[in-house]
């Protein structure tokens, strides 16, 4: 809302500097045209001043017939004016006007009174003529010359009250403008104000907001933290009980037990099948038992062919198991998958790849990340390039997080050479 504001500001300001200029281009139009009217008049008056001149020679002339009339009839005509320094022409040509040309004519009537019927009349008379008509056409353009100025008097006057009268409205917009733009300025201003104490009071609401949510967050952490400890505490007691179980198995619980020999073939069959989650290529130890329950191995077997409740197997190298034997897979578990986590390199025949493809053609999984759900930590070497020589630490992995949730979790941790059973069942 402030840069909209600001924005507004922004605009009338600009209205209003071209508002002025717009005024000022009127006036200068408006002093333009008078200036051209003042020029023009000045052009006419230098070409009456011209013409005066013309006029001042045909009264000259117009004083020799005078004299010329003397003569004939003895009297003398009132000298000719002289034009002052500095005179404007059209006092001049008013005073001439007066001062000379009304009294000849004044004396030129007396004389057409006193000497009409005289030949010398008629002789003057046709020298007389023209100069009269020079003089009323003169007395008609110095008319014509006063009408005009006068007129441009009266526009000029007409063109300043229109100026002042264009200039006192440009003042009241201007001054109309100039408030609207402080009014605005100060609505600016107040809203401002409102947007500062809106912000004032959002940030107390998102302090409160921010405390609660820090509140609830440590809450939930601390809750989190309690569910944690139950779950582990819970994978704990499962881990134990599925390691008793394991024992147990390993110990008293075979997978399953041979059905049937054939040493010529090579081939034997077991109690195993497609119900129990059993796959082609899995290996089982054979094994019976001696005189106080030992066990007695007999080789290896290995699952050639599934089918619903039972599995036909090849035994493997010198194998002799018997009709009755049972088997074992420390992998296989008819619902449950064994899963690894290798922590470090692994050292000896087999890397981690490598491990990790036998392990997974085994039935059993290597997995990525730690969790609950493993059953092996493979503790392999450190992974560091520098902890080599006498910067190497025998103990690196009890550092590791990975360490202290196996304590936590009670899963089993063995060492890469344990694991090179499970590599070579």
């Amino acid at each position: 809302m402030m840069s909209h504001a600001r924005e507004r500001g922004a605009v009338n300001l600009m209205m209003l500097f071209i508002f002025t200029l717009v005024i000022a281009i009127g006036g200068w139009a408006l002093w333009f045209g008078q200036f051209k009217d003042n020029e023009a008049l000045k052009k006419k008056a230098k070409s009456t001043s011209a013409e005066r001149d013309i006029a001042f020679d045909k009264v000259t002339a117009l004083r020799e017939a005078m004299n010329s009339f003397a003569k004939e009839v003895g009297e003398v005509p009132v000298p000719v004016p002289e034009p002052a320094d500095g005179e404007p022409p059209q006092v001049y040509l008013e005073r001439f006007n007066n001062d000379y040309v009304r009294p000849v004519r004044q004396r030129i009537t007396e004389s057409r009174n006193s000497l009409e019927a005289d030949a010398t009349l008629n002789t003057l008379m046709g020298i007389l003529g023209p100069a009269e008509a020079a003089i009323n056409k003169r007395d008609a353009e110095i008319a014509s010359l006063k009408n005009d100025l006068t007129q441009a008097k009266a526009d000029k006057a007409s063109a300043e009250q229109a100026n002042d009268q264009l200039l006192e409205e440009q003042r009241t917009e201007l001054a109309r403008r100039s408030q609207e733009l402080e009014d605005e300025k100060q609505r600016n201003a107040t809203k401002e104000q409102q947007l500062e104490s809106q912000k004032d009071d959002l940030a107390t609401q998102l302090s409160r907001i921010t405390d609660t949510y820090e509140k609830a967050v440590s809450t939930h952490r601390a809750e989190l933290i309690r569910v944690s400890d139950t779950m582990s505490e819970l994978d704990r007691e499962v881990r134990d009980i599925k390691r008793g179980l394991r024992i147990k198995k390993e110990k008293d619980l075979p997978d399953g037990k041979i059905l049937d020999v054939d040493y010529r073939t090579g081939l034997c069959w077991i109690d195993i099948g497609t119900k129990q989650v059993l796959r082609r290529g899995t290996r089982f130890r054979t094994y019976g038992f001696l005189k106080g329950k030992v066990k007695d191995y007999h080789g290896y077997i290995v699952v050639r062919d599934v089918e619903k409740d039972r599995a036909l197997c090849a035994l493997e190298g010198d194998a002799r198991p018997e009709r009755g034997d049972f088997v074992t897979n420390p992998y296989f578990d008819r619902n449950e998958q064994k899963i690894f986590y290798f922590l470090g390199n692994l050292p000896g025949r087999f890397n981690n790849q490598q491990a990790k493809a036998i392990l997974e053609d085994n039935r059993a999984k290597v997995v990525m990340k730690f969790d609950p759900h493993v059953d092996f930590l493979v503790i392999g070497d450190n992974p560091d390039p520098e902890a080599v020589g006498e910067d190497a630490n025998p103990n690196w992995f009890k550092e590791t997080k990975e360490y202290t949730d196996a304590l936590r979790w009670n899963i089993e941790m063995i060492r890469s050479k344990d694991l090179e059973i499970f590599l070579d069942y």
